[in-house]
């Protein structure tokens, strides 16, 4: 299957890909699921009237089925979408400040880079010494047009890079390499992408959230100015734990809002932010920026627990309002919020 129109888009999560109905992430999902489970999961959760002959790939990530469905059991099955029963942990770049990847983008520049540009920014971006080749392939056009390079390399296989027109970043790596056995550390790995940033002139980033699976852990990064940090300018990257090396970054985020930031003047202080909050027990409180309908609002945020429970609050740093209320979900493979 591929994706239509053609190219692709950067990371994207499932509820975007159900969304735009993009059949590559359909398949991937399933693949990840599993297909008795996703079969199961249809016939006894949704109750789609699905035969035996259905339990494939085709039929459950394409909707190539024996017999087909309803529009009642379509529209049913849909309605769970609607109704949820539980919140989903996510990855907040994925959630509660994933709106900062729909503002239009103001940090690309203005200079125009060519086909042969964008090779080189490509080769120089993934590193010289892993490279064995890179050639052109089929770019991304769309809000923020890109040229499309593939990069082979010797410890990675093939890396696919979206370079931006406009600017010459990059704005989406990629991987078709599955990594195999976990040989790093979560730390290392954190400690790798890091530098991987720092090298490639992401200026001050620190580590927020992460989520590990399929043999790689993906990581979100918080570009810092004065002490604040700038929640809508997020950098994910991904690393295998195989090899310990990036083999996927998407500065979506980072390109559309990363610009220098004013501050207000006069915001209350961290103490005053602190005695604000009368049910956690705080262990933490720092200035951040965050995208709230629209807008850019210069906040506290609150890091405490609650009857065993850790919970991020995020409150207005000159009125003092609440403005988000977040539930950390910590186990040994994620750090993800509700």
């Amino acid at each position: 299957p591929k994706n239509s129109p053609p190219g692709y888009t950067g990371l994207t999560t499932v509820a975007e890909g159900l969304r735009r109905s993009i059949n590559t992430i359909a398949v991937q999902t399933l693949q990840a699921v599993g297909i008795p489970e996703s079969y199961a999961f249809a016939t006894e959760k949704l109750n789609l009237s699905l035969v035996p002959d259905d339990m494939g790939l085709s039929p459950l990530g394409m909707g190539g089925l024996t017999h087909g469905l309803s529009t009642l059991e379509m529209a049913a099955a849909y309605a769970a979408f609607a109704n949820p029963t539980a919140p989903v942990p996510q990855l907040i770049y994925d959630g509660a400040f994933s709106q900062a990847s729909k503002t239009p983008p103001r940090a690309l520049g203005a200079e125009r880079v060519d086909e042969q540009a964008a090779l080189a920014i490509a080769r120089s971006y993934v590193g010289e010494g892993r490279v064995t080749a890179v050639e052109a392939e089929q770019g991304v056009d769309g809000e923020i047009p890109c040229w499309g390079v593939r990069v082979d390399t010797a410890d990675a296989g093939a890396l696919h890079l979206q370079v931006t027109k406009t600017g010459g970043h990059v704005l989406l790596m990629m991987s078709e390499y599955s990594p195999g056995g976990a040989n790093h550390t979560l730390d290392a790995c954190r400690l790798n992408a890091e530098e991987f940033l720092r090298t490639r002139q992401y200026g001050d980033v620190e580590p927020a959230y992460y989520q590990i699976g399929f043999g790689m852990v993906t990581f979100n990064f918080v570009p810092v100015q004065s002490g604040v940090r700038l929640y809508p300018d997020l950098v994910k990257v991904q690393v295998s734990l195989e090899t310990g090396l990036v083999i996927g970054v998407e500065s979506n985020n980072y390109l559309r809002n990363h610009v220098p930031r004013t501050f207000p003047e006069n915001p209350m202080t961290a103490d005053e932010a602190r005695a604000l909050v009368h049910t956690l027990e705080v262990e933490s409180v720092r200035p951040v920026l965050i995208p709230r309908n629209g807008q850019e609002i210069f906040c506290y945020e609150i890091r405490g627990t609650h009857e065993g429970q850790t919970y991020l609050v995020y409150l207005d740093a000159v009125t003092g309002q609440t403005q988000d209320i977040l539930q950390v979900v910590l186990t040994d493979d994620v750090e993800q919020v509700l």
